[in-house]
């Protein structure tokens, strides 16, 4: 275990909920502080009678939701008033979000689900990408509470059911979670590049005729 993580270790034991609440609110923005780690670790000191297993959970799925929240409205308004201070960035990214909205409006939902678990690491840029897009926050509160209820149940369950052992679990879910972002990225990066290739393929024929229309009109 490293020096920081031991750190925030003994923080857990000292202040509970205290330290781990605001924790999983700051990674749900997209700072990594370390809250998947110390979300086990209470966990696997309600199995040691340190904390009460039901109050921890509530208390950091109602954390979990807050933060989700927090990131979407923080985006919805003041991600748009920031991009308008760079007209340039604004201009460019207009038409990009107006096509990401028409996505989310088809798989939003499903992305946001995945995204809460188990491919949390993806979780703050779908957030941002929801505020700016103006998604439904029904919708998106939907899923953040269906999706963060696996996430809560997942990472404190593992904590509690390997107990003394726990570490060793962690170290298990970081490499199951880096071959699901990797994973992912690949999946991503096939659709992209299947995109590129069709939007060519039925744009040839077109080049094709263009060039017959012109070699026609400069052999009359």
């Amino acid at each position: 275990m490293s020096d920081w993580m031991a750190i925030l270790i003994e923080y857990l034991r000292v202040y509970g909920i205290g330290i781990l609440g605001p924790a999983i609110i700051v990674q749900s923005n997209g700072i990594p502080v370390g809250a998947n780690f110390m979300t086990m670790a209470a966990g696997a000191f309600a199995y040691a009678g340190e904390f009460n297993l039901q109050s921890i959970y509530a208390a950091v799925f109602a954390s979990l939701v807050i933060g989700d929240s927090l990131s979407y409205w923080l985006w919805r308004f003041l991600g748009r008033g920031f991009l308008t201070r760079f007209p340039r960035i604004d201009a460019w990214l207009i038409p990009k979000i107006n096509r990401a909205s028409i996505t989310m409006d088809k798989y939003g939902w499903w992305g946001l689900l995945f995204t809460r678990f188990p491919l949390s690491s993806l979780g703050p840029p779908l957030n941002v990408l929801s505020g700016l897009t103006g998604y439904s926050f029904r919708r998106y509160l939907a899923a953040s509470l269906v999706g963060e209820s696996m996430w809560a149940s997942s990472y404190l369950g593992l904590g509690f059911w390997f107990g003394d052992s726990w570490e060793d679990a962690v170290d298990l879910l970081t490499q199951f979670g880096q071959l699901i972002l990797l994973l992912a990225i690949f999946l991503i990066l096939a659709y992209s590049i299947r995109r590129v290739y069709r939007k060519y393929k039925n744009a040839a024929p077109e080049l094709v005729e263009v060039d017959e229309s012109f070699e026609a009109a400069e052999s009359s």
